[in-house]
């Protein structure tokens, strides 16, 4: 590819200003057989990394992950870029933007590309991420990470990529999202006409690096979920995962132990490094999952999280790759279920987030049974354990609800000390201890 890099910004600044591009299928064309990947590995849905992640031998990820290495390689061999690229990484270095690049992909892999393209490509980027990095798609904190370095808000970035977890995780973060089609890797396929679930929609999508540089150059594009207003919201398009208002109240609380990767567990198999020692996200069960949004972003997260849910939900979120479970929503019978299942190992936490009508009756569960809260509290470590919940505030039966009647009457007498609990005039959002 032939270079003419200018050395300096002189146009005016774009819409954006960073963007954060994805490497296969996005910036170069897609080499990798994802179909044979996955006969390989026998994983014939669900994001790789994430159904990895629920596997207890370690020497079948290991196996696993020599056969991505091998079938990464052999892409790396074939890699050039994208049509389009070379005009696209020109008009960006004639602009005051900065210039990222992460990828689920190695650094090896990374300096094929370049190799091909031209080295002297690699100076338009400021930041180039690897998933030798601690955090990993679709992990938020791989683009907070941009943010932060680069002292810019997350609505004020641009992540382009071509699947799944390159959507999930702009949105998640709070920037705009581009999905590219054609790379090999997009979110559904042709014959899927099914909306996909909120947090996966793009903020737009184009068919080609010439159409988005068209659009940036006509200023035809949409900055992050924050900034939109609600007209721009409609559609869900960039909208984050239902849940994550309730996904940082968790980390922020304190009330789970944030883990120090993406992934730990798969990622100490393949250091061969003692997981206690690299600070692995708490082990969570995770009621009323439904489609597995919030479960997956509490998984890729490095959180070990357990999804449960009434059949038929269940199963939507199982198709994702997540490690689901089928539960009676009334909790009635939820200690038995989870041992049956699960066996006797026990939970850091418990987490519910009543966010679909479906979930009603475990809401109410929670809100009013004794018994339901004592049988989660004995799936609990003792003196650590949490359970963690948002309801919403009954208020059709004509009596009125309150936080200190739930406290005295229901989660007193189950066993929990209470941490924190907060009441609006439309939701009830607690912290229990099992002390």
């Amino acid at each position: 590819m032939a270079s003419s890099l200018s050395s300096s910004s002189t146009t005016s600044p774009l819409v954006y200003d960073g963007i954060i591009f994805d490497m296969d299928g996005t910036l170069s064309v897609s080499c990798i057989d994802y179909q044979l990947m996955r006969q390989s590995l026998d994983i014939p849905q669900g994001d790789l990394f994430t159904v990895m992640e629920t596997w207890d031998d370690g020497d079948r990820i290991l196996r696993s992950m020599d056969t991505i290495l091998e079938i990464e390689d052999m892409a790396a061999g074939q890699s050039k870029g994208m049509p389009g690229l070379e005009e696209l990484l020109l008009y960006l270095q004639e602009h005051p933007v900065k210039v990222g690049l992460v990828t689920r992909n190695t650094e090896y892999s990374v300096n094929a590309f370049f190799e091909s393209i031209g080295h002297e490509y690699r100076d338009v980027f400021d930041i180039i991420m690897t998933r030798e990095f601690p955090y990993v798609k679709p992990d938020k904190r791989c683009l907070t990470h941009f943010a932060d370095a680069w002292g810019i808000s997350p609505a004020r970035l641009l992540m382009v990529g071509d699947s799944t977890e390159d959507v999930e995780c702009g949105n998640a973060a709070g920037t705009a999202t581009c999905l590219i089609s054609g790379g090999g890797n997009e979110i559904t396929s042709e014959d899927d006409k099914t909306k996909p679930p909120r947090g996966t929609i793009p903020s737009f999508q184009v068919d080609s690096l010439y159409e988005l540089q068209q659009r940036l150059e006509k200023r035809d594009t949409k900055l992050g979920w924050n900034e939109l207003s609600l007209d721009d919201r409609a559609m869900d398009a960039g909208a984050p995962f239902q849940g994550l208002e309730f996904f940082n109240f968790m980390f922020e609380s304190g009330a789970v132990q944030a883990p120090a990767c993406s992934f730990p567990r798969l990622r100490s198999t393949i250091l061969e490094t003692d997981v206690d020692n690299m600070h692995p996200g708490d082990r969570i069960l995770h009621l009323g999952c439904g489609d597995g949004s919030l479960t997956k972003m509490l998984f890729s997260a490095g959180f070990n999280c357990v999804g449960a849910d009434v059949g038929t939900s269940a199963e939507k979120a199982r198709t994702r790759g997540l490690a689901t479970m089928a539960i009676d929503p009334t909790l009635s019978k939820i200690e038995e279920e989870i041992k049956e299942q699960m066996g006797d190992a026990l939970f850091d936490a418990v987490v519910f987030l009543q966010d679909h009508p479906h979930n009603s009756s475990t809401a109410t569960a929670l809100i009013s049974s004794t018994q339901a809260l004592s049988s989660l509290r004995a799936l609990t470590a003792k003196g650590t354990g949490t359970c963690i919940f948002e309801v919403n505030v009954p208020s059709n039966d004509g009596t009125a609800f309150s936080k200190e009647s739930f406290v005295s009457t229901v989660a007193t007498p189950s066993g929990w000390t209470v941490m924190s609990v907060d009441q609006s005039e439309t939701t009830l959002r607690c912290i229990l201890l099992n002390a």
